[in-house]
């Protein structure tokens, strides 16, 4: 097991377990997205916010003020270049975002079990996005993910990575209510 380890830079070995530093700096991985060619788009407004249940996360649909460069499909199911008020993100990687946040930190784990609660705290929020574009057959792997797991698409895809989120005052006055219920609710559970 030493002799393995001591090929992985910087790793250590907990209960026979490699493990290797994760870096999860919001703003570095940001910096490197710009770098590579990846474009941000600042102060979008979320409308609305649609919750889609999938076996293993939920998807969020975030309806923005204005359109956003995205690949969608036609009838034939062939893709290419438009624009779209429409993005895609998940719960995990919300939540995420939200335990980066003095202010939101303590409820991020109660949004991401209660999709339907976090649709409506993020309505009327202010977010930032960068759009990374990843071309048909090209190997991607989330660069905010911790899993590392890599993913091939058939077809050209943008990819919108929320990068900043500022909740809208109601936003925060319903985050306020749900720390409220909280505290009336038994810790025994």
């Amino acid at each position: 097991m030493e002799e393995n380890v001591k090929n992985v830079a910087e790793a250590t070995v907990v209960n026979d377990v490699i493990t290797t530093p994760v870096n999860y700096d919001v703003k570095e991985i940001v910096a490197e997205l710009i770098k590579q060619g990846c474009q941000r788009v600042n102060k979008l407004t979320v409308r609305s916010v649609s919750v889609t249940k999938f076996d293993n996360y939920v998807r969020l649909g975030i309806n923005l003020n204005r359109q956003v460069p995205a690949m969608l499909s036609d009838e034939s199911g062939n893709y290419s270049k438009s624009d779209s008020n429409i993005i895609f993100s998940s719960n995990y990687a919300i939540g995420a975002l939200l335990k980066d946040s003095e202010e939101t930190a303590w409820a991020a784990n109660i949004l991401i079990e209660k999709p339907k609660v976090m649709a409506m705290i993020l309505t009327a929020a202010t977010i930032d996005i960068i759009q990374q574009e990843v071309a048909a057959g090209e190997p991607y792997t989330n660069p905010f993910s911790r899993n590392g797991v890599e993913q091939v698409f058939d077809h050209d895809v943008i990819i919108n990575h929320v990068v900043k989120i500022t909740l809208s005052n109601t936003g925060m006055k319903q985050l306020s209510k749900i720390f409220d219920v909280m505290l009336m609710e038994d810790d025994a559970e």
